[in-house]
C-alpha cells in the first residue's frame, strides 16, 4: 500500500513521499524509502543498547538481599500456588495487595524456586529490556528508526530503569505488558482490510492491557493514553478522525468489557483491593501527607533528563503546519511521562515514585528522541549522541541507581537461621513484631501464610463471646486463650508492650532465649516466648 503523506507539515512531493508498508509506517520525519525500520545496523545499536541496559542492572542484582515488596509477592506467589495445587487456606491478599495476586506473584516464586532471589530479579530484568525493545519498535513506527534508537538509549540508561530492571516486583512486568499493548496499537491499530490487523488492535491489545492493569491497578492511568493513541493512529495512516475514532471506541469497549469481567471473577475482595490500595488511599496509611512539593522535588531529581527532552520533543511536534494528529500524540506521550508525579503529587505520597517515573520514561523517552534525532540532523552528531547515551549517561546515573537499591537494610543471616528454627509447619501461629514478609520469605513458603500475624496489625475474635477486638484488648484476649505457638518481640512497635503485659497478665507463656536484630541497621534484638500450656492455634 502507497501512500503521500505530510511530513511535519510539508506538502508531499516526490522526495518526501513515504512508503507506507503494512507493519512498517514511518510517518514522521525519516524517509522509509521501502525499508523497514529493523535493519542489520539498527538491530546491532539495539542490541548494544540492550546489552549496556542489562549490565547496569546486573550489578545490582547481587548487592542486597530481599525489599519487602520483593520478599511479599515472592512469598505470596508460593502461598498461591499451594492453594492452587494442594488447596491450602492462603491470606486474601487481594484485599490488601496492589496487583492481582494471581499474575505477577505465581511467576515470581517459580522463578524463585528456580534459582532464589537472583532468578526473581532476572525475570524483571529480562521484562525490562523486553520493555527497551518494544520502545524502540514503537517509537520507529511513530517517528522513524533513528529517534527510535535514541529513545531506547536514553531509556536505558535512566537510574530509574536500572533500578527497575534489577528489582523483583510487578512494576517490570505490567510495564512490559502496558508497553506491548502501546506497541500493538502503533503497529497494527489502522484498518488495512485484514483479519490479523482487527485482531491485534481490538482484542490482542487490549487484552495485553487489561493484564498489565491486574498485574499493577495503578498501570490504569495509562489507560487513556493507549486509548488515544488507537484514535491518533488511523489517522496518522492517512485515514480520516472517523475512523480512529471507531478504532478507539471500540479498543475501548473492548476493555471496558475486560476489565468488567476480571473485576466480577475476583469479585467484592478484589474490588476492595483496588479501592484501598489504588483509588482511595488513606491519609493514615505509611507516606501519605507528604507536600506536593516535595513529590515533585523528588520527581525532577530522578527523571529531569527524560522530562526535558520530552517537553521539547512535544513542542517541536507543535510546530507550524504540524499534522493535527501529531499534535495529539505529542500531547499523549508528554502526559503519560508526567501523569505519575503529577498524580502523587495531588495526593501527597512519594511512595514508589521512582518506580512509577520508569512507566512515564517509556512514554516520554518517545518524545526525547524524537527531539534528539530533528536537532542533531548530522550522522556524526547523531553517533556522538548515541554514544554518550549509552556511556556518559549510564554511568551519571550509576550513583542514582546504587542509592536507590540502597535504600533497605541487608538481612541478618543469623536472625533468619535463628527464626528458621524455631518455627515450623503445621497449626502454630506466630506473633512477630513488625512486618513478617521478610521472615516469612526467608524461612520459606512450607510455614504459611496464616501462620504469621503482626503486632503492626493485629484483630482477634473471641470464640467463646464472637466479639472482635483490635488494638491492646486483641492481644490480650489472644495471649489469654494460648493462641500463638511463639511471640517474638524487639520492642520496637508501641503494640510489644501491650503484648508484653498481657503475658504478664495471663501468663502460659515461658521465655525461651532471644534471636538478633533482623538487619545491619537496627540495634533491636528478639525475645522470644513459648506457648506452654496450650498449642498455639487459632480458635
Amino acid at each position: 500500500m502507497k501512500l503521500s503523506i505530510e511530513v511535519d507539515g510539508s506538502p508531499p512531493d516526490s522526495t518526501r513521499e513515504l512508503e507506507i508498508l503494512a507493519g512498517g509506517p514511518d510517518p514522521l520525519g525519516e524517509q522509509a524509502r521501502g525499508r523497514r525500520p529493523g535493519s542489520r545496523l539498527a538491530l546491532v545499536c539495539l542490541l548494544v543498547i540492550l546489552a549496556v541496559q542489562a549490565g547496569l542492572s546486573l550489578r545490582l542484582i547481587w548487592s542486597n538481599t530481599a525489599f519487602i515488596d520483593e520478599a511479599t509477592y515472592m512469598y505470596a506467589g508460593g502461598q498461591e500456588i499451594g492453594h492452587w495445587l494442594h488447596g491450602a487456606l492462603v491470606e486474601d491478599y487481594q484485599t490488601f495487595l496492589s496487583g492481582s495476586p494471581v499474575v505477577y506473584p505465581p511467576l515470581a516464586a517459580i522463578a524463585n524456586r528456580i534459582g532464589g532471589l537472583t532468578a526473581g530479579r532476572l525475570l524483571s530484568l529480562a521484562f525490562m529490556l523486553g520493555c527497551t525493545a518494544l520502545l524502540y519498535a514503537a517509537a520507529a513506527q511513530l517517528f522513524g528508526r533513528r529517534a527510535a534508537l535514541l529513545a531506547a538509549a536514553l531509556f536505558a540508561s535512566l537510574g530509574v530503569t536500572q533500578f527497575l530492571s534489577a528489582f523483583a516486583t510487578y512494576d517490570a512486568m505490567a510495564l512490559f505488558l502496558l508497553a506491548l499493548a502501546c506497541y500493538l496499537v502503533v503497529s497494527r491499530g489502522y484498518e488495512d482490510g485484514s483479519l490479523p490487523s482487527a485482531v491485534y488492535a481490538s482484542v490482542f491489545a487490549p487484552a495485553a492491557l487489561v493484564l498489565a492493569n491486574a498485574a499493577k491497578y495503578a498501570t490504569a492511568l495509562w489507560d487513556p493514553v493507549v486509548i488515544g493513541l488507537a484514535l491518533c493512529v488511523p489517522v496518522l495512516r492517512g485515514q480520516d478522525w472517523r475512523a480512529g475514532t471507531a478504532r478507539a471506541a471500540r479498543f475501548a469497549g473492548i476493555l471496558a468489557i475486560l476489565i468488567a469481567g476480571g473485576i466480577g471473577i475476583g469479585k467484592g475482595k478484589y474490588l476492595a483491593g483496588i479501592v484501598s490500595t489504588t483509588v482511595a488511599r488513606s491519609s493514615r496509611q505509611p507516606g501519605m501527607g507528604r507536600p506536593a512539593s516535595l513529590v515533585l522535588h523528588a520527581a525532577w531529581t530522578w527523571g529531569w533528563v527524560f522530562l526535558v527532552l520530552a517537553a521539547a520533543g512535544a513542542l517541536l511536534l507543535c510546530l507550524p503546519r504540524t499534522r493535527a494528529a501529531l499534535v495529539v500524540t505529542g500531547a499523549l506521550l508528554l502526559f503519560a511521562a508526567v501523569a505519575a508525579p503529577l498524580n502523587q503529587a495531588r495526593i501527597g505520597t512519594a511512595v514508589s515514585l521512582q518506580k512509577h517515573l520508569v512507566f512515564g520514561a517509556w512514554f516520554g523517552c518517545m518524545l526525547g528522541g524524537y527531539a534528539l534525532a530533528k536537532v542533531l540532523r548530522y550522522r556524526a552528531l547523531l553517533g556522538a549522541c548515541g554514544l554518550a547515551l549509552v556511556t556518559a549517561l549510564p554511568a551519571c546515573y550509576t550513583r542514582q541507581a546504587t542509592a536507590l537499591y540502597h535504600t533497605w537494610a541487608p538481612e541478618n543471616p543469623a536472625f533468619v537461621a535463628g527464626l528458621r528454627r524455631l518455627v515450623h509447619p503445621g497449626g502454630q501461629r506466630y506473633l512477630i513484631d513488625g512486618h513478617a514478609d521478610i521472615p516469612a520469605y526467608y524461612v520459606g513458603p512450607a510455614v504459611t501464610s496464616l501462620q504469621w500475624k503482626e503486632t503492626a496489625s493485629y484483630g482477634y475474635v473471641d470464640p467463646g463471646t464472637g466479639a472482635a477486638y483490635a488494638g491492646a484488648r486483641a492481644f490480650a484476649d489472644a495471649i489469654r486463650h494460648q493462641v500463638f505457638g511463639l511471640i517474638i518481640l524487639n520492642f520496637h512497635d508501641r503494640n510489644d508492650f501491650a503484648v508484653a503485659a498481657a503475658i504478664g497478665r495471663y501468663g502460659g507463656y515461658r521465655l525461651i532465649g532471644q534471636l538478633p536484630a533482623p538487619d545491619s541497621r537496627s540495634h533491636f534484638t528478639y525475645t522470644v516466648w513459648q506457648v506452654a500450656g496450650g498449642h498455639g492455634s487459632a480458635r
